[in-house]
């Protein structure tokens, strides 16, 4: 009698574990005189740090309504990232973490990433004015996991600014755009949250085909 082999096939949609990386060390708006730390933001025009709860929360919402599970980590605190969890009790815990998230004195610095889960996809929510949360996308990246990077900060006024103030702006921008390119570099998808809508969409077409 001879010997057959059986294979067993099955083909199932993977929910995918995503992981919300919410930089909110940065707090800073139009005018580049308030990412000092010295100047108050305007009352009346959204900060970067307001734009990323906004982006976060679309995010958030948008994976758990599909089906998938959703973390949140902060990178200007030291407490523990929100485990990844579905349902709509876990968004309520979700939004109520990002209305909790501040800068808390001195932005802190990096160490190392954050642990997450295995195989996640990561949004990397941020102004990257400086290294640290590009290091750590990078470092994810680098690990094999997924990871987009999602650029909050708003277009700075510098034409009522003097000439030195200026010249420092445009360096410290070019500072980020480089800074963003070398993130494309390595693989890591770069987007700008410039439309919370269209461009949430996007950022979550692009990023559930990698993940699940």
């Amino acid at each position: 009698m001879g010997t057959q082999l059986y294979v067993r096939r099955t083909q199932a949609l993977a929910e995918a574990v995503v992981t919300i990386v919410l930089d909110s060390r940065d707090d800073v708006g139009v005018d580049v005189r308030t990412w000092a730390g010295g100047t108050p933001t305007s009352p009346v025009e959204p900060t970067s740090l307001d734009i990323a709860r906004q982006a976060a929360a679309t995010l958030a919402r948008a994976y758990l309504e599909q089906g998938d599970r959703v973390g949140l980590a902060d990178l200007g605190t030291r407490r523990r990232p929100l485990p990844a969890g579905a349902g709509r009790r876990h968004l309520a815990r979700i939004l109520h973490a990002l209305a909790l998230s501040r800068p808390e004195g001195e932005p802190p610095r990096l160490r190392r990433a954050p642990q997450v889960s295995t195989g996640a996809l990561l949004i990397v929510v941020s102004t990257f004015l400086d290294s640290d949360a590009a290091a750590a996308a990078e470092m994810w990246a680098a690990a094999g996991h997924r990871v987009i990077a999602l650029d909050v900060l708003t277009t700075p006024h510098v034409a009522d600014l003097p000439a030195a103030e200026v010249l420092a702006a445009r360096l410290v921008l070019a500072e980020r755009a480089s800074r963003l390119r070398r993130l494309e570099l390595a693989g890591v998808v770069v987007v700008d949250w410039v439309d919370s809508g269209r461009v949430g969409l996007d950022v979550l077409a692009r990023g559930r085909r990698g993940a699940a």
